[in-house]
């Protein structure tokens, strides 16, 4: 007999066959129908197997895999899916969980099931071998299939079940800390913490305090003992992202961690070893740093062990048809939305666009057009007007739109210059976000001195053309024209 937990949330259909079945062979069944009843109703050692929906084990407001493999550690944990999310399905056992079953489930198939996992337990030779075939596929969906790719993630699987330090270099937004949870959830501490720390985004002053911890007293404002990300990681691992933009005394400390695994607390004389693998990240080039002076080769070398480099999206847009699924499953649930595919114009503008922000951008994009739809499909009309290329989209619809016979700058027949078709662009994307700058310049992948200087070009081709022929042409093209102070 088997102690089961079951999920069975309002509208599944045919669970309770399920759990019938389960409890007409003896064992013993739990049924829960909301993650806070996991969180209260299941004990330490309590568990053989638990049967979760994968729309549970997806929240973002709860990891119930590491909770349920944390009291349960040898639990065999079996997410339950609808023919529509497989994707989101496979990334569960990324993270943890042994297999999944697409629902509805047979009852007869679901006691075999059972049957066999209580038989085999302890022996899981063969179901880790399907579990390797099916995180290699989930790794290819989620990063890409293309040669360099594929290098990368044979690396992965080697060195991720290693005590490795590992350095991720890429561009921001390509997906740096989810191949860091992958390489944490494939490692042999994937029961531990994965605690992420982004050291940009901590004042310098804090630094040393968040990651190493202090002893009550040692500051102002230090009321009581406080352990550091570091120790709080302790028998997982520690992620630290933006790792570059450590200042060197701190660079100092990281490095003689590294050396011995031992940390001091601020205001303490004593120091304790912590048992935890380092994960490291950053956009920066830090053979250029290192270069000027600004990061420490010695630290250089003790983080980049093994390297591992992510291409930015638009190096792999053969992901596109693997990630869009993905993130849009996520999406669906966060709003609670019964969003379901993309339509082919919407995927041509998406194909089309190079991505400046990287898979961030991506889930920003389709998160707009998933609140913007009405219905189950994405229409090229629900996403944003700044997806494609000038001389794709945003040229072709504004010239399409444009019934003006009067010989506009930058939207006539007449062939331009790519400098003037590129000021066009970002007058355009200025338009869309209502003259916010720092929106602008994050679409654009510019700075925002950059594009300063492209708005003083634009301003003096617009002083070449008389105002009110401007206006006019407007009116009759429907373009919006900015009034004398335009970009706030």
């Amino acid at each position: 007999m088997a102690r089961i937990l079951v999920t069975n949330p309002v509208g599944t259909p045919r669970r309770k066959e399920m759990i019938r079945a389960l409890e007409a062979t003896g064992h013993d069944v739990t049924v829960v129908t909301t993650s806070e009843e996991i969180l209260r109703s299941v004990e330490p050692g309590t568990l053989d197997l638990a049967f979760i929906d994968v729309a549970f084990l997806h929240q973002e407001a709860m990891d119930l895999i590491t909770f349920l493999k944390g009291v349960n550690p040898h639990m065999e944990l079996i997410s339950l899916t609808p023919p529509t999310t497989l994707r989101e399905a496979a990334l569960t056992i990324l993270r943890g969980a042994s297999f999944y079953l697409v629902d509805p489930i047979e009852p007869d198939v679901i006691d075999q099931i059972v049957n066999q996992l209580v038989k085999n337990a302890g022996n899981k030779a063969e179901n880790a071998v399907v579990v390797h075939q099916v995180q290699k596929r989930t790794l290819e969906g989620l990063f890409g299939s293309s040669p360099a790719m594929t290098r990368l993630f044979r690396t992965v699987l080697k060195v991720a079940p290693t005590d490795a330090t590992i350095l991720i270099t890429g561009e921001s937004g390509t997906g740096k800390e989810l191949l860091a949870q992958v390489i944490h959830r494939l490692s042999k501490r994937s029961g531990g913490r994965f605690v992420a720390v982004n050291c940009a985004a901590i004042p310098e002053n804090l630094l040393e305090s968040e990651l190493f911890g202090h002893m009550r007293g040692s500051f102002t404002n230090a009321t009581g003992d406080k352990p550091g990300l570091i120790e709080e990681a302790d028998g997982g691992t520690c992620f630290l992202d933006e790792v570059g933009e450590l200042p060197l005394s701190l660079q100092v400390k990281l490095l003689r961690f590294l050396q011995d695994r031992s940390i001091r607390r601020v205001g303490s004389t004593t120091t304790k070893h912590i048992d935890v693998r380092v994960l490291a990240a950053t956009n920066r080039n830090l053979a250029e740093e290192i270069q000027r002076g600004a990061f420490r080769e010695d630290l250089f070398y003790r983080l980049n062990v093994i390297n591992l480099h992510l291409l930015p999206l638009r190096d792999r847009k053969e992901t596109l048809s693997s990630l869009i699924p993905h993130i849009l499953g996520r999406l669906a649930l966060r709003h609670e939305r019964s969003v379901m595919s993309v339509a082919p114009d919407a995927l041509r503008a998406l194909a089309a666009y190079n991505y400046p922000g990287n898979i961030r951008e991506l889930e920003n994009l389709l998160e707009f057009a998933v609140i913007m739809t009405e219905g189950q499909q994405i229409s090229r009309g629900d996403l944003p007007p700044h997806l494609s290329d000038p001389g794709i989209l945003l040229i072709e619809e504004a010239i399409a739109s444009s019934t003006t016979t009067s010989p506009n700058p930058l939207l006539s027949s007449e062939l331009k210059t790519l400098e003037e078709m590129e000021l066009f662009y970002v007058e355009a994307v200025l338009n869309q976000v209502n003259g916010n700058q720092s929106e602008a310049a994050r679409i654009l992948g510019i700075s925002r001195t950059s594009l300063w200087r492209k708005l003083k070009k634009l301003d003096a081709m617009c002083a070449e053309t008389p105002a009110d022929d401007l206006v006019e042409e407007s009116e009759e093209s429907g373009m919006q024209i900015p009034d004398s102070t335009p970009f706030k």
